[in-house]
C-alpha cells in the first residue's frame, strides 16, 4: 500500500516557474531581500514542493532586465 503522503503530494508534471528577484535597479533605490527571496522561493519549490529544477526560470537582476 502506497504512503498516504504520497497519494495527498501534488505532482507538477506539466509546470513552469518564472521566479524573478531584482536587488539592483537602474532608476530606483536599490532592494535588500529581492534576490533571496526570490532564491528562497526556489528552494521551497524544489526541496519542499519536488517541482522539477528544470521546469523553474530563475532570473536576478541583470538577468532579469
Amino acid at each position: 500500500m502506497r504512503d498516504i503522503r504520497f497519494l495527498l503530494k501534488t505532482h507538477y508534471t506539466n509546470s513552469r516557474a518564472l521566479i524573478v528577484g531584482i536587488n539592483q535597479y537602474e532608476n530606483a533605490s536599490p532592494l535588500s531581500f529581492a534576490v533571496s527571496d526570490a532564491e528562497e522561493v526556489r528552494d521551497v519549490l524544489v526541496n519542499d514542493l519536488a517541482f522539477p529544477q528544470d521546469s523553474i526560470t530563475y532570473l536576478v537582476d541583470s538577468e532579469a532586465t
